[in-house]
């Protein structure tokens, strides 16, 4: 995740670099609290890593 300051220009276009260069998947505003925009990516992205997770672990299983 590339954070950028939501004020700086040259910031967000580097985090959109990093993007375009398949070096970060996500790119979020810099901001730390409870409700932002990055928390909610993050918790997203967790969501996702334990859906994985559990899928994994069923793969090649009958339920």
């Amino acid at each position: 995740i590339a954070v950028y300051s939501r004020n700086g220009q040259k910031a967000r276009q580097t985090a959109e670099k990093l993007i375009h260069d398949g070096r970060v998947d996500y790119m979020s505003p810099a901001s730390y609290e409870a409700g932002s925009d990055m928390e909610h990516l993050i918790q997203m992205v967790l969501d996702h890593m334990e859906a994985d997770a559990s899928l994994s672990d069923l793969e090649g299983k009958c339920r």
